[in-house]
């Protein structure tokens, strides 16, 4: 569909898959301060008592570009070459990896053009626009949006940041993980939202880096449950259909289905040199920002029910 992007991505990525280490999340800490705000961990009386665990919120939702995209954006442009930079920047999203990037690269003084599907919300497409993005409405759904970033891409010679089948933007969401760890040094499971999956592969990573005995369950909403059934098939799979938004009528709030990936990383490794894509690029990219903003988080723990 996006032709020679998406292969030097996937050579990209089959001959990166050792990137996700400690060194890289370390640095990728130090570097996301420049841009991130600290969300300290919340403590939930109410999902607390509803588990029978302590159960706390990261808050991602509070960053300045409203969530917590600008992370892996800032850290994956904060390792290109100023040749690279200079090109300028493309990019396709619904909105949230949008503002990352286009805030990321006001930062770093270069040019950012953004494709957003024509059903983005206002608001997004004027956030991402006052960061001095240049924003083009093309489709109806992120695919549509995202081939058409591959053509532009390759007509004009910008520099693609994938929204999540990239390692360094993987590392830098996994910055979540540490801030996670530093204030909550005992916790024994983290409950991350999957929608691209750069969210997912990034904060179970590093987890398992950091305690190999910890727990990472993925969630994913019931209609659009892309990851579970490929890890189900041993393969990357495409769902028939899948719903087009977290919002969308045909998904009740709770219960959310969870799909236990305590072993992500290691699925991780596999997938990317299997099939030369980082480990959830199957899973559709959603709007989720109902979820995807706010990271549960839980320590001392009795057992999550079934």
């Amino acid at each position: 569909m996006c032709g020679a992007v998406l292969n030097s991505y996937t050579e990209e990525m089959k001959g990166r898959t050792n990137m996700l280490t400690l060194d890289k999340f370390e640095e990728a800490s130090e570097k996301v301060k420049e841009v991130t705000l600290e969300t300290k961990l919340i403590y939930s009386d109410f999902l607390s008592d509803q588990t029978g665990n302590k159960v706390y919120l990261k808050p991602e939702n509070m960053q300045f570009t409203g969530a917590y995209k600008v992370r892996g954006a800032y850290y994956k442009i904060s390792t290109l070459t100023d040749e690279e930079r200079a090109k300028g920047l493309i990019t396709a999203s619904a909105g949230n990896h949008a503002q990352g990037v286009a805030y990321a690269a006001k930062c770093y003084g270069c040019k950012a053009v953004i494709v957003m599907p024509t059903t983005t919300p206002l608001i997004k497409v004027n956030r991402t626009k006052s960061y001095g993005a240049e924003v083009i409405l093309h489709g109806d759904v992120y695919d549509d949006a995202y081939a058409y970033a591959c053509e532009l891409a390759e007509k004009e010679g910008y520099t693609f940041v994938h929204p999540f089948n990239d390692i360094d933007v993987a590392t830098g969401q996994g910055t979540i993980a540490m801030e996670i760890f530093k204030e909550l040094p005992l916790v024994e499971y983290i409950l991350v939202p999957i929608g691209g999956g750069g969210l997912a592969t990034g904060v179970s990573t590093l987890a398992k880096l950091l305690n190999p005995n910890i727990k990472v369950i993925g969630v994913e909403p019931a209609g659009a449950n892309c990851l579970q059934a490929s890890l189900k098939n041993g393969k990357v799979t495409t769902l028939p259909t899948v719903v087009p938004s977290i919002t969308s009528p045909c998904i009740k709030p709770f219960p959310r289905r969870a799909v236990t990936i305590g072993h992500l990383s290691t699925s991780a490794s596999s997938f990317s040199s299997r099939y030369g894509v980082s480990s959830c690029t199957c899973a559709r990219m959603l709007s989720c920002s109902k979820i995807s903003n706010t990271l549960l988080t839980a320590a001392h723990t009795k057992g999550f029910p079934p």
